[in-house]
């Protein structure tokens, strides 16, 4: 019988505190539909396994969560997508009488809601979890799904008092980095001494939720507005500034629509600002052709500048051609400032323009030129402003930016014969299309593959290119365009034997790949390795041969263009109904290679149901919940687990079509049954099977394995929640000899290989840290991890920035100073990254 799975991965993510981890079920919290339902909570936590209902009653569902803070205290919350949630959240926090004192819908890039909120006087206040429309937190909503529910404290402010010019906070010397909070009606400021004619680039950066509601502006030390930005593009507001006779430099930090800088935004949040001295431009002088810059070496990049003066800056670059070589000139902005350019091309020889491209707008900030040279003979480029038609310098413009040329390293390929060599896997950049131009290429692709090659068409002008794929006969085996539209052409190809091809690129329009067409532009291509690889473990395989299965994957289209293999024997392929699904033959095997992601149990047979634990184990992460449905065969379940853990499992029957009979059995890694659950039966539609819990003895750390068999060949759907709780996460000893004169606390971390860990750890302000080192279980420092710590002693913190954990165990930070044995608390979150190129999670 087929049966169809649809996973739901919730919650992943964990937060460490100095306390035990808190988990939760969603269902365990309710009722929380009412004030004094509210379920009493505290900051840092996350709550995984949450979700509203359609309806609750007569109106949608509420979720409320009460927490007590005192004056001043400041928090994060954040309502999280568990992955494809179709759930349009709203984000409320209401004080004790119920009034409304923050609201919040969906974060910029996501559709999920944060906000940051501080609290005006001691108190209770509720963290109200509602549906989109439901601005008062009473259920007017009909939304359903599943959410999570992070909430953090956000450390104060170290820099107060700065809130005015004379407060303002100095820093000695440039470049500096600091992390600070603004608050209604409070203006930041920070100071330092400029030097005469110097210029600077400032700017201040904070959530993505708070996209163009932060400003920034320099003043001089009489007041006098020197540059402001209001930051309304992207996420951080920026300046570029300077003093020319010098003197100390000001910058003011506030909340959108504070035009005077005097506090009249109701903002709260956290922010970063930095501040660093603009680089002079290295390529000066070079304002006329005569003094144009040399470039000996294609491709060229650099981070020019239009200089201040009585007329616009034009900066002249000088390279060589040879006849057909082909050319990509490309200005972009890079910092915070519009600068709009123009590119021309000339002859060195004559002064002949032969090419232009420029600017369309400032919010189109950079120009394209591509050109294919008719002769040999230098090359002038000139960049100017983009009002500057005759490249003289009659334009405003001034700032920096990016320029880049290139020239296409794999011309002449206008032939097949010609074709230029591209690897599989590999990627080409800086490729020239101009008007009646075809590039071929040539790779080999080995037996038992499947390969995507895509062109990034880059825009301005933009690129409208098709691919081709020819075997060694001429014969084309695909093709694909971008739809005219600027759309990224892209081809998908199954290689069952190890063949050379061709890869052809041209115009759109040019069917027959003979270079009929006008198109011109730069472009890259990218050949990635999409084979279907399912990974052995070593077990029995008896019963297997001959069964058939269900692979479930992306970007399947026929049987002829998908190749699968089980432990490097291919499998005859039966069919694919879906782009998503294909059914597959599973062949010969050696008794140590089994297939262990992915696969499905469809015939039925009693010898494969027997070993099914070795074919299809389904990976779960703590707090991820499963919706399936089991008919006469067994699902089977994945979990790495460290040794002491506790892992709890709750299975409930579905409210419509619930499994009724089943039975729940736990295996160690080797596959040894160590708790076996005699019939289970529920009562009614939703109601609990079995909530089960069992600790991971010393010495057995690994995948342990949990089955969930259907008796009396009923069946039905249900769901798996599982949460694992590690009761020592985070250990804090006393205090040890350390390094020097210091003594050092270990924070004591359990991990998973590839997760990525981050966090902070909090001390009084001003205690010194002499060290900080991120070691493994081996007491060995982990790769990357000093570039990730930093050391915050001004305002007591020592944070530890994203990175991924390479193995499964133990991980210890180690931090020492005079006296650390101050520290106040912890905080730390392990995040499982989202796997890319990989069999889909659900089946």
């Amino acid at each position: 019988m087929r049966t169809t799975h649809t996973r739901r991965a919730l919650g992943a993510a964990l937060v460490f505190c100095s306390a035990t981890p808190t988990f939760a079920q969603g269902d365990a919290l309710e009722p929380n539909d009412i004030a004094a339902q509210a379920v009493t909570v505290s900051a840092p936590i996350f709550l995984s396994d949450l979700g509203l209902a359609a309806t609750n009653g007569p109106v949608g569902d509420v979720d409320r969560f009460s927490i007590a803070l005192a004056p001043g205290d400041q928090i994060s919350a954040r309502l999280v997508d568990p992955g494809q949630s179709t759930l349009d959240p709203q984000l409320l926090i209401v004080d004790a009488s119920g009034v409304v004192l923050a609201r919040a819908d969906a974060d910029a890039g996501s559709s999920f809601p944060r906000l940051y909120f501080t609290a005006p006087r001691g108190g209770i206040y509720q963290v109200v979890a509602t549906g989109a429309g439901d601005d008062v937190g009473v259920g007017s909503h009909s939304q359903s799904g599943p959410y999570g529910l992070e909430l953090q404290r956000v450390p104060t402010d170290a820099y107060e008092p700065n809130d005015a010019r004379a407060q303002a906070l100095f820093r000695p010397a440039l470049p500096f980095a600091l992390e600070a909070r603004l608050d209604p009606a409070d203006v930041d400021w920070y100071a330092f001494p400029a030097a005469p004619g110097a210029a600077y680039v400032a700017r201040v950066s904070a959530a993505r939720a708070l996209r163009g509601q932060i400003w920034i502006a320099a003043f001089d030390a009489n007041g006098g507005q020197l540059a402001v930005s209001s930051g309304s593009v992207t996420r951080f507001a920026g300046v570029e500034f300077g003093l020319v006779a010098g003197g100390t430099a000001y910058l003011a930090v506030s909340g959108a629509g504070d035009t005077a800088f005097v506090g009249q935004h109701t903002l709260s949040a956290p922010y970063e600002i930095s501040c660093v001295e603009r680089a002079a431009d290295r390529f000066e002088p070079n304002s006329t052709r005569a003094s144009a810059t040399v470039l000996t070496e294609l491709p060229f990049f650099g981070s020019p500048e239009f200089e201040p003066g009585a007329v616009g800056d034009v900066d002249w670059f000088r390279f060589a051609a040879r006849r057909g070589d082909q050319f990509r000139i490309r200005t972009s902005e890079p910092g915070v400032q519009r600068v709009g350019t123009r590119v021309g091309l000339f002859r060195a020889s004559n002064g002949i323009r032969v090419a232009t491209a420029s600017v369309v707008s400032p919010s189109d900030p950079f120009s394209e030129l591509v050109f294919r040279a008719g002769a040999d003979g230098d090359l002038h480029a000139g960049i100017t402003g983009r009002s500057d038609d005759d490249f003289l310098g009659n334009h405003n413009e001034i700032g920096p930016y990016d320029l880049r040329i290139a020239r296409d390293a794999y011309e002449p390929n206008d032939e097949v014969v010609q074709a230029a060599p591209l690897a599989a896997p590999g990627a080409i950049s800086d490729l020239v299309m101009v008007a009646g131009d075809v590039d071929w290429f040539r790779l080999e692709l080995p037996a038992g593959s499947l390969w995507r090659i895509s062109a990034n068409e880059i825009r301005g002008p933009q690129p409208e290119i098709a691919l081709g794929l020819f075997d060694t006969q001429g014969r084309a085996v695909r093709r694909s365009d971008g739809a005219g539209g600027g759309g990224l052409p892209e081809l998908l190809i199954a290689s069952a034997t190890t063949a050379t091809y061709y890869l052809g690129v041209t115009g759109i329009g040019d069917a027959q790949f003979q270079g009929v067409h006008t198109v011109a532009g730069g472009y890259d291509l990218l050949v990635e390795d999409h084979s279907v690889r399912l990974f052995a473990v070593s077990a029995p395989s008896v019963g297997i041969e001959g069964s058939q299965v269900e692979l479930q994957g992306e970007g399947f289209t026929t049987e002829r263009d998908l190749v699968v293999s089980f432990a490097g024997i291919a499998a005859r392929v039966l069919s694919v109904p879906s782009s998503t699904r294909a059914w597959v033959e599973v062949p010969a095997l050696p008794t140590s290679a089994v297939v262990s992601l992915g696969l499905r149990n469809l015939n039925g047979s009693s010898s494969l149901a027997n070993s099914f634990q070795f074919v299809a184990a389904q990976p779960l992460l703590a707090g991820q919940s499963f919706l399936g449905s089991v008919a006469s065969e067994s699902d089977w379940f994945g979990f790495a687990l460290l040794e002491g853990s506790l892992l709890d499992l709750d299975v409930r029957a579905a409210r419509t079509g619930g499994l009724y009979d089943a039975r729940l059995a736990v295996f160690d890694p080797s596959f040894r049954a160590v708790d076996v659950d005699a019939l289970l039966t529920r009562a009614g539609n939703g109601s609990r099977l079995r909530m089960k819990r069992f600790e991971i003895p010393a010495g057995q750390s690994g995948t342990w394995y949990l089955r969930l068999q259907s008796t009396g060949g009923v069946g039905g759907a249900y769901e798996l929640r599982s949460a694992r709780k590690i009761p020592a996460a985070l250990k804090r000893p006393a205090p040890t000899a350390g390094a020097g004169s210091g003594r050092s606390v270990e924070l004591g971390l359990q991990v998973e290989a590839g997760a990525l860990l981050s966090g902070s750890a909090y001390f009084s302000a001003g205690v010194p840290i002499q060290s900080v080192e991120l070691l493994d279980g081996a007491r060995q420092p982990i790769p990357g991890s000093a570039e990730a710590i930093q050391i915050f002693a001004g305002r007591g913190e020592v944070k530890l920035r994203s990175i991924a954990m390479p193995s499964f165990g133990d991980a210890v930070l180690v931090i020492t100073g005079p006296s650390p044995e101050e520290m106040l608390g912890a905080s730390f979150t392990l995040k499982f990254p989202k796997p890319k190129g990989q069999v889909r999670e659900s089946r």
